[in-house]
């Protein structure tokens, strides 16, 4: 059993995290440089779900993700999301027959030759 899995209160892993980042030189700061994305990515994860930067996490500190959030996770170990409420933007088919990025989504050639 891990050090961290004795760890009742979400804060005190939280802290646990943290203390494990640090000893291998990192901080969420540096993560983020790293995969080039905001800070609030990685610590974004202690309050809200975000199995891509848990796993990273994770990985770092050694354990799985599923230790560190339990309550994340179903029994088979996979992530227990909800999905969104909508879709982030329209999908291709719903755009119909106008023209994406100056093509025809058919391929037909607007063109006429001579």
């Amino acid at each position: 059993m891990n050090t961290h899995a004795r760890l009742k209160k979400p804060d005190d892993t939280w802290i646990w995290i943290k203390h494990r980042l640090a000893l291998k030189d990192f901080t969420f700061g540096k993560l983020a440089k790293i995969y080039g994305v905001t800070k609030a990515c990685f610590t974004g994860v202690k309050h809200r779900p975000f199995p891509k930067y848990e796993r990273i996490i994770a990985d770092l500190v050694g354990v799985e993700p599923w230790e560190l959030w339990p309550e994340r996770y179903d029994s088979s170990r996979n992530p227990n999301r909800k999905k969104g409420k909508r879709p982030l933007c329209k999908p291709i088919l719903e755009h119909g027959n106008k023209e994406i990025n100056g093509k025809d989504p058919k391929g037909d050639n607007h063109e006429t030759q001579d």
